[in-house]
């Protein structure tokens, strides 16, 4: 057993490069070290948080009689402009703008939109489908663009006072178009209370390492604002391994390795 302590906001820019020369995804288990475990600990983290930075609803502002619109929390707007905003099914497209939603990933792109209102401007579930949604890091030059699908569902929460669903599945690439990693039903089961989403995070993530399967094994904490998790912990399995990542403030974990069963 070994266990590593690294730094997810150290780290972020390294894995970002990809580690390698290689510009596909790997398509078998990955085999990990500490190497690794740091690449795809940050992957998972920041996964969290771009879900959690496109987040919009449960309740939208009125614009127009077809326009309703989400202001983030740090800056930007997300627009959408749908076929109702009563009741019901809708159609539509959703405009991102410079849209921080409170972890420093400012957002931009189009994304078009089927999904369910439960009243006058509250979404009860949307799917976005998009090509080129990118976030650009507050402070660094890098660029993430993700091509995919992402469905919310907005449910009773368990602990605060509203509660998601979220399933992503995307695939994410730099600046240069070069893939980063993929997203394979990567789901978040958010609780929100006092500032704080409580997550449950699962699924599968991809980089050019292989793939590993990642499942909470308590609710992680992701403070709004912030750059990351700051307590709770994850399992990703690999090919032969299985990492707990136990997080220990914002930006930081552990890691220990062990066998896999």
């Amino acid at each position: 057993m070994s266990l590593a302590r690294l730094s997810l906001v150290g780290l972020l820019g390294l894995a970002a490069c990809g580690g390698s020369n290689s510009s596909s995804l790997g398509a078998t288990p990955a085999t990990l070290d500490n190497s690794a475990i740091g690449t795809f600990g940050t992957f998972v983290a920041l996964s969290a948080r771009m879900g959690a930075g496109a987040r919009f609803g449960p309740f939208l502002n009125l614009v127009s009689p077809s326009v309703l619109q989400q202001t983030g929390c740090l800056s930007g707007n997300a627009t959408f402009t749908l076929s109702a905003t009563g009741a019901g099914p809708v159609t539509g497209n959703a405009n991102y703008a410079s849209f921080d939603n409170c972890y420093f990933l400012p957002l931009n792109g189009t994304a078009t939109v089927t999904g369910t209102l439960a009243g006058a401007a509250q979404v009860d579930s949307f799917t976005l489908e998009f090509a080129n949604l990118a976030y650009s890091p507050t402070g660094s030059s890098q660029v993430f663009r993700a091509s995919g699908k992402m469905v919310i569902s907005w449910k009773p929460s368990v602990q605060g006072s509203a509660g998601y669903l979220m399933t992503l599945d995307a695939a994410v690439s730099d600046e240069n178009q070069k893939p980063v990693f993929r997203l394979d039903g990567f789901r978040i089961d958010s609780d929100l209370a006092a500032g704080i989403e409580n997550m449950l995070v699962s699924g599968r993530l991809t980089t050019d390492r292989g793939f590993v399967d990642v499942s909470s094994t308590n609710r992680l904490e992701l403070s709004f604002p912030s750059h990351g998790f700051g307590s709770g912990s994850l399992d990703i399995t690999g090919a032969s391994q299985v990492a707990t990542l136990t997080y220990i403030g914002e930006g930081t974990f552990t890691a220990q390795i062990r066998p896999k069963a």
